[in-house]
């Protein structure tokens, strides 16, 4: 699958295999993890393969704007960004410049949250050919109809009023959420 965001740069699927977000020894970064998180120790594989594919997508430099795909995942940045050296030699290899962190702050809105969840669905599906950031469990976040793109782990319970209110706001602002249909 080949991303053609913008025109004149493309990357694909396969690039990801050979890159060094594919391949960096992050032994160092995950024990740090299990210590802090045990409760991910079960995930750590597949959240690692999360982390890489997402810095990988970040480091291209095609794609912005995109949330971070789970909080398990962030915990494995954050703990990258903790070990400065070799979180400073991965960004270099990865994308040529140090990948800053900016985390949401809670000024914003839920349709920004929202977006920057399908921008990174989008660029998932660009490169990869399908959502490769899905979390088993993850709900519906019932703004769109079934994208399942929530990575929450709430299980939807922190959707009920959230969802009411993003419905409302999709609506007055006349969305097309056309990229945003079921997998």
């Amino acid at each position: 699958m080949v991303s053609t965001i913008p025109a004149q740069k493309t990357i694909e699927s396969a690039d990801f295999a050979t890159s060094y977000a594919a391949n960096a020894d992050l032994t160092v970064i995950l024990d740090y993890v299990r210590k802090k998180n045990p409760e991910l120790s079960n995930k750590l594989p597949k959240l690692t393969q999360q982390y890489r594919k997402y810095m990988f997508l970040i480091g291209s430099g095609l794609f912005h704007n995109m949330s971070v795909p789970s909080d398990a995942v962030d915990q494995i940045w954050h703990a990258h960004i903790l070990h400065t050296v070799l979180y400073a030699d991965f960004c270099q290899n990865v994308a040529g410049r140090f990948i800053h962190h900016n985390p949401f702050g809670d000024n914003v809105s839920e349709l920004d949250r929202h977006n920057a969840k399908l921008s990174l669905r989008s660029a998932s599906k660009s490169v990869f050919g399908k959502n490769v950031f899905k979390v088993k469990g993850s709900v519906d976040c019932g703004y769109c109809g079934g994208c399942s793109s929530c990575a929450g782990d709430c299980g939807g319970a922190a959707c009920g009023q959230g969802a009411i209110e993003m419905k409302a706001q999709v609506s007055l602002l006349d969305i097309d959420c056309a990229s945003c249909q079921p997998d």
